[in-house]
């Protein structure tokens, strides 16, 4: 019995330091974000605003973290150093996409200004008149739209500024369609 506890006091005291090391380097390896979203058109706060991080790693997945802001438009989360992919979501204003570096000394401090919600409608149709439906609409890969039984089409979320609205071949001979446009935060818009 005595051999047994040797041998366990022995590993402690081999891998004792190299835990330590290794929760202490995984410890100076995170950094904080401390964060404000607020209205562009007014740059009040807004709360309740869901962002989500996401960093891919190749070869070894991923991290994922969402943080939600308070009533003051604050949030406050702590990211393994490295590159991240960002998206912020909330009912009534627009998507926004973006990159950052979570890295160096001290928290990184960011403002994300977010634009009321314009929304994208149309109609798809033949050559004929007759409605298109189940055809996917994009103007990016996480906005899109699907046409009903009546050929229309809705994409929430879309921010001011120019976009590409792409619209897929309805027969394999055909390329895709592309119609530019530009929205303002005063302006509809609708395709078709």
């Amino acid at each position: 019995m005595k051999g047994f506890n040797c041998a366990l006091l022995a590993c402690g005291l081999v891998l004792g330091p190299l835990l330590v090391g290794y929760s202490f380097a995984a410890e100076k390896e995170q950094g904080r974000i401390e964060g404000m979203v607020v209205a562009s058109e007014t740059n009040q706060p807004l709360g309740d605003v869901t962002i989500t991080f996401e960093q891919r790693i190749k070869g070894k997945g991923g991290h994922s973290t969402r943080a939600v802001t308070d009533p003051a438009g604050k949030f406050l989360v702590t990211l393994p150093h490295g590159l991240y992919r960002y998206s912020i979501e909330k009912p009534g204003f627009s998507l926004r996409y973006g990159s950052l570096t979570v890295g160096g000394q001290g928290p990184n401090r960011i403002t994300f200004q977010l634009d009321r919600e314009a929304i994208i409608t149309g109609r798809l149709v033949d050559a004929s008149g007759k409605p298109l439906a189940g055809i996917t609409v994009s103007i990016v890969l996480e906005q899109r739209g699907v046409s009903d039984q009546e050929g229309r089409f809705e994409i929430r979320g879309v921010g001011a500024g120019w976009h590409n609205v792409f619209i897929p071949p309805v027969c394999p001979f055909k390329r895709h369609s592309r119609v530019d446009l530009a929205i303002d935060l005063a302006s509809a818009a609708e395709i078709g």
